[in-house]
């Protein structure tokens, strides 16, 4: 893993213990750890100031994403058997676990800012938001999104929890937006002509107070809203 000073501009490569192979990571809410996905469903937190690890949950097949929620003790985590596990980062043992609706394979997840969403994305482009908290043995999807043919790739809340972005990697121009509130996807964007470019776009963003949008495309360039 590699710590990069934006005040000095100075990159630091640190041996990251326990772990093989990093596949993907996340922050927590205050930033004083952080969870990283290894081999074998293993997911492992550790101090994000010395890079002590400090706890090792273990859920079944492949581990693909995980996502803190806003209050950092609720974490969850998708992989290879469409299964989404709530963890209590308190202890080492799932909250529970239920099988994402119609997914095979689960790749990338989302909470909502203010706590009260969790979206899913599977390998066949579908994208489901659920209510939290889960409460039922069996959650049923609040909404399906079917815009994407491809894998999900990305997902990203707005700092108002007002609109999703989600996108694929493996299609061009393959990214949507959709409104919470009025349950609808933006018909308008992408427009048509970046779906004449070649657009294949790798990770989303929204600024702080959600008045630009971005994504990097797989050419190492970016388009800013």
């Amino acid at each position: 893993m590699f710590i990069y000073n934006m005040e000095t501009g100075d990159a630091t490569k640190t041996r990251i213990r326990y772990q093989d192979n990093i596949k993907n990571f996340r922050m927590s809410p205050d930033y004083k750890s952080f969870a990283v996905c290894g081999e074998n469903g293993s997911i492992r937190l550790y101090s994000s100031r010395t890079k002590e690890f400090s706890q090792n949950f273990k859920m079944n097949g492949t581990v693909n994403d995980v996502v803190f929620a806003p209050n950092g003790t609720t974490l969850y985590s998708t992989g290879g058997t469409g299964e989404i596990y709530e963890w209590d980062t308190r202890s080492s043992l799932p909250v529970r676990k239920f099988l994402d609706d119609g997914c095979v394979k689960g790749t990338r997840l989302a909470v909502s800012p203010d706590g009260k969403l969790l979206a899913t994305g599977s390998n066949s482009g579908v994208v489901n938001i659920y209510h939290l908290p889960i409460t039922s043995y069996q959650p049923t999807p609040d909404k399906i999104l079917l815009h994407l043919t491809t894998g999900v790739t990305d997902l990203s809340f707005n700092h108002t929890s007002e609109i999703l972005a989600f996108s694929s990697l493996d299609k061009n121009a393959a990214v949507k937006l959709y409104n919470v509130k009025s349950r609808n996807v933006f018909c308008n964007f992408p427009d048509a002509k970046m779906g004449e470019r070649t657009c294949r776009p790798n990770a989303l963003a929204f600024s702080p107070h959600s008045g630009f949008f971005a994504f990097t495309n797989n050419d190492k360039s970016a388009f800013l809203f």
